[in-house]
């Protein structure tokens, strides 16, 4: 296991046929995908912005037929082996919805896999972006997050920066040493009562996973915060390309720490926080999962001790750029932006 060199050697393969190659910028990288499958192009597209140059960091093959001998499978039942040298990953299955999952995942572990020799370091954080202002709603599960930064992007004219995944890096070579950050590109998991309140607003689901949104109408409001279900979007159902990529530059940051205000101990809007606070949020059990991110590339990683360790660096470098806040919110995001001094739209 090696860490992958920083530049691809290998040149983006010929688009000869948009429905079987293409090039995806994802983050700060760019991946090649070849398939002969071409409703996974489609698929891909729901998740990652098409790239018109530039030079992949891997390739990725992907071949709808059963793995051949040789082949490892990952939990989902499809095959893969990765060339190394030659930068390109394979990747084959019988059924088309297990290749198209393996072809997302693999993208997406591309760009992990090149965070991960940024030292970055991933928090349960939900952060959007309007001009120079980048908003981070910092939290723990059923805080508010996906419901705050949904309202941001719907009615305030936010862009989506990252949902529950908000990474961060030290880009040494690009930024100066400054931080950067981008967000993991996995679907937007809406709950039935955000997804009520906010009806008026929002798309169709991109995968309303099975929940009959008709059977809930008309049920008290006070109701919807008992359920369960969820709908899911992607970063593209709101008509935005991802994964966006936020250099700290000369922009406003403002790292919100968020509780529901039914569940309040917060209080109202206030000063505070440190980065003590964002190190209890670090993400590292998410990347451990080999159910919800299979590894197929040959990368090391670091150890937990190593990530806690990067993450008191990043997270004390955000600490000092941003203003740092504690808020008992109801779900709006205009009476934070309001207290903030910010124009609603």
């Amino acid at each position: 296991m090696v860490t992958p060199r920083t530049t691809c050697t290998t040149p983006a393969p010929l688009r000869r046929d948009p429905t079987r190659d293409a090039l995806y910028r994802v983050g700060p990288v760019r991946v090649a995908v070849q398939t002969d499958h071409p409703p996974a192009l489609a698929h891909l597209g729901d998740f990652y912005c098409h790239a018109d140059t530039g030079l992949p960091w891997w390739l990725v093959r992907g071949t709808l037929a059963e793995p051949p001998p040789g082949m490892r499978r990952d939990p989902g039942g499809a095959g893969y082996r990765a060339d190394e040298r030659e930068r390109v990953l394979h990747i084959a299955a019988r059924r088309p919805a297990v290749l198209q999952r393996a072809l997302r995942q693999a993208v997406r572990e591309v760009m992990l896999a090149h965070c991960e020799t940024r030292r970055h370091v991933m928090i349960h954080a939900a952060a959007v972006r309007r001009r120079d202002l980048l908003l981070v709603f910092a939290g723990t599960a059923g805080a508010g997050k996906t419901t705050l930064a949904v309202d941001a992007v719907v009615r305030h004219g936010f862009d989506y920066v990252a949902d529950d995944h908000l990474i961060l890096y030290r880009d040494d070579q690009e930024n100066g040493g400054g931080l950067v950050a981008t967000g993991l590109p996995t679907t937007i998991p809406v709950g039935i009562g955000t997804y009520l309140g906010m009806e008026d607003v929002l798309p169709p689901p991109w995968d309303a996973r099975g929940v009959n949104l008709d059977s809930y109408r008309g049920w008290p409001a006070e109701t919807h915060r008992a359920l369960r279900g969820r709908v899911h979007y992607t970063f593209a159902s709101f008509g935005q390309p991802h994964p966006l990529v936020v250099t700290f530059g000369r922009g406003r940051v403002r790292v919100v720490v968020v509780q529901p205000e039914r569940a309040a101990r917060l209080g109202p809007l206030v000063e505070g926080g440190t980065a003590a606070d964002l190190q209890r949020l670090l993400a590292t059990g998410w990347v451990a999962s080999p159910l919800v991110h299979p590894v197929r590339l040959p990368y090391v990683r670091r150890t937990p001790l190593e990530v806690q360790a990067d993450g008191q660096d990043v997270l004390g470098s955000l600490c000092a750029r941003a203003r740092m806040l504690r808020w008992a919110h109801t779900g709006r995001v205009g009476r934070l932006l309001t207290a903030l001094g910010e124009p609603l739209a």
